[in-house]
């Protein structure tokens, strides 16, 4: 249930607990570090929580925020739930490992990877030391992957195309465990004492709606009411159809970053089964100096042009592409495709077996003759990596 204050409340009540908690938090905001980015967000709502998601307590009073010149906009500012935004962007920054000006780091995470009811473990492990300069390792069953950043070099090695798409799915959850679209312009539509395994923790409730299809996407993000150390978040939904369930736990402070040593999520798409990931870190450390040389190429690697600042590749338009009934969907898989840059692909195979032998014949004749979005650094062209999924067949 979230309380407001009422109309009946004297002016000089209703603005002291305001006026209090600037002071008291006043002292934790000036020792954050970096400057906190324009998120460009929404006025926070005031409807209630989707069902499901609703705070099991009243909203606390110890919410940081500023004070206000007038009982009229202490009102406003309670409504609005003060100080909760700027204690998401705390959390939020504190999470990304990966900044510019962020230190060196070491970071070994263990893998539960199941679809379809077939699981494998494995590890990721990532040697950072800047945008351009990074290892990672990515073993998953008997498949391997490494990837050396270097520069403008991309430096790769594995034993099939079978670990690629495991590894995209893992990469991203490991990079940015938080939905990145719930990180921005989103609502604050409640906050609430409540019981996180076992201890009191104050929890922020945020949702993001899309007009035109009404899909939504929710989270929650609980910290230590004493410290306002986050301590858990948990996010559902459904926004511009990319599915959402993530929960991360267990956070550990490294310096100024915050970070979650357990996580788990759902990587669903319209037509391919769910992958199931279960990651726990195993090793998470700021790093002085590596030992020996992490960033040498391994030995037999291919290379090809990168850069850190490549864009994601445009939509494919290409209407001569195969498509699918949605019972046949199942039982083709993804591919792999190195996009050369013409935007003709150099390489293209499945990373799964598939049963429907003649849809796969049909894909991998397709991609033979298809011409993809062309990727540049800077202006460059270059070969870069992504996944095709089978198309489905509209009916109209």
């Amino acid at each position: 249930m979230l309380l407001t204050r009422t109309s009946l409340m004297p002016a000089s009540l209703a603005l002291l607990p305001v006026l209090l908690l600037a002071m008291l938090f006043a002292a934790q905001a000036n020792a954050q570090t970096g400057q906190q980015p324009n998120r460009n967000k929404r006025p926070p709502a005031t409807a209630t929580p989707p069902s499901g998601n609703a705070p099991s307590s009243t909203m606390p009073r110890d919410m940081p925020g500023g004070a206000q010149s007038s009982d009229a906009n202490a009102d406003a500012l309670q409504q609005s739930y003060p100080g909760a935004t700027e204690l998401l962007e705390r959390a939020f920054i504190a999470m990304n490992l990966r900044k510019p000006a962020s230190p060196p780091f070491h970071m070994l995470v263990r893998i539960h990877y199941e679809v379809a009811g077939q699981a494998q473990d494995g590890t990721y492990e990532i040697f950072w030391s800047g945008t351009q300069h990074y290892r990672e390792i990515f073993q998953l069953g008997g498949a391997q992957e490494i990837d050396v950043a270097v520069d403008n070099k991309m430096y790769t090695t594995r034993t099939s195309v079978a670990v690629t798409l495991p590894l995209r799915n893992v990469r991203d959850l490991v990079k940015s465990p938080m939905p990145e679209y719930l990180m921005v312009d989103y609502d604050v539509i409640g906050v609430s004492n409540e019981q996180i395994e076992g201890q009191a923790g104050l929890c922020i409730h945020i949702n993001k709606r899309d007009a035109n299809t009404n899909q939504q996407g929710n989270a929650a993000a609980c910290f230590d009411p004493d410290s306002k150390q986050v301590v858990s978040i948990s996010a559902q939904g459904n926004f511009l159809n990319v599915p959402t369930d993530v929960q991360l736990t267990s956070f550990k402070s490294l310096g100024v970053k915050r970070y979650p040593m357990h996580m788990t999520t759902t990587v669903a798409t319209e037509s391919m089964p769910p992958a199931n990931i279960e990651a726990s870190v195993e090793t998470l450390e700021n790093v002085t100096k590596f030992d020996d040389d992490p960033f040498a190429p391994p030995p037999g690697a291919a290379v090809r042009d990168w850069c850190p600042t490549l864009a994601a590749a445009p939509s494919l338009e290409d209407y001569e592409q195969p498509s699918f009934p949605q019972n046949d969907l199942k039982n083709l898989s993804e591919f792999f495709v190195l996009v050369g840059v013409n935007g003709r692909v150099v390489q293209g195979e499945p990373v799964r077996p598939a049963a429907d032998a003649d849809g796969e014949q049909k894909i991998a004749a397709w991609l033979k003759t298809a011409r993809f979005p062309i990727q540049n650094c800077g202006t460059t062209p270059v070969e870069y990596e992504t996944f095709y999924t089978p198309k489905l067949k509209r009916i109209y």
